[in-house]
This record gives structure tokens, sequence and C-alpha cells, in this order.
């Protein structure tokens, strides 16, 4: 797959899971800025979608891929942040020249 620059136009942000005191005695995971994790060019499009009733509401979940330049350290327990939405990372395949990582992940509603 051939990658021209003006393909990857998006900007994402990776973010890393972080454990914070509740204040009370337990934790609430949260999550931060991985160094180096934000403003990431990628190339991004939706491979599915499924509307999910919630009471009154209908929400659009996305599984939605993202194409981003290698990088050494990546882990499964990351989320990506692209804009306002968020989503849970479901797989991680680098291409086999190691020049990309396509990234696919399911929204979090």
């Amino acid at each position: 797959m051939n990658t021209r620059i003006g393909d990857m136009n998006k900007r994402i942000a990776l973010e890393a899971p972080t454990k914070v005191s509740d204040g009370l005695g337990g934790f609430v995971t949260t999550y931060i800025s991985v160094p180096g994790g934000s403003n990431i060019p990628a190339q991004a499009w939706t491979t599915s979608s499924t509307e999910v009733t919630t009471g009154d509401a209908i929400n659009v979940i996305r599984v939605q891929k993202f194409k981003i330049w290698y990088r050494t350290v990546l882990k499964g327990s990351w989320r990506v942040r692209w804009g306002i939405r968020l989503f849970s990372i479901t797989a991680i395949d680098p291409d086999e020249k190691n020049m990309f990582i396509f990234l696919t992940c399911k929204e979090v509603a």
C-alpha cells in the first residue's frame, strides 16, 4: 500500500492507562498522553459501524483503522484519542517493512 504524505492528514494522540488514588483508599484508572504520543499524523478510515440503543438514545459504535508511522513502543492497553472521540486498541499490525503500524480500534461509548 503506497502512502502519500497527504494521506496521513489526521492527527491522533496515544494515551496510556494509569491508576490514580480515589481518596477513599481505592484507585481509579485514568489515561494520560504518552511521551511523544500527541499530534501523531495518521490515516483514518471506518471499517464497520453498529447502532446500539441505550434507553432512548441511539449510539453508533465504530471500528476504526488508523495507519501511523512505525514506532517501537506501542501497547494494546493504550487508547487512541481522535478529536473528542476515544478508541480502545484491539489490534496492532506492523507492515512487513516496519514503516507503518495499522491500529484496529473500537470506539469507546
